[in-house]
């Protein structure tokens, strides 16, 4: 791990109760109908990350409650 200069004490963290969530992200090229094709698979974030790429998140293969 890289040293960022944080002081770390492991007793002042909970990480009892904590459940982890996978999710599907995609990489595409932006345009009207890969943004249509995200919005239909209903998203659960979006982000244009450059001129050439979107990227989105989907609730796949877990679910949120």
């Amino acid at each position: 791990m890289k040293n960022t200069g944080w002081n770390y004490k492991k007793e002042d963290w909970i990480f009892d109760d904590l459940v982890v969530y996978e999710f599907t992200k995609k990489i595409v090229r932006p345009g009207v109908n890969t943004f249509n094709r995200a919005v239909e698979e209903n998203f659960l974030s979006l982000a244009i990350t450059a001129a050439d790429t979107m990227e989105y998140t989907l609730e796949t293969p877990d679910k949120l409650p």
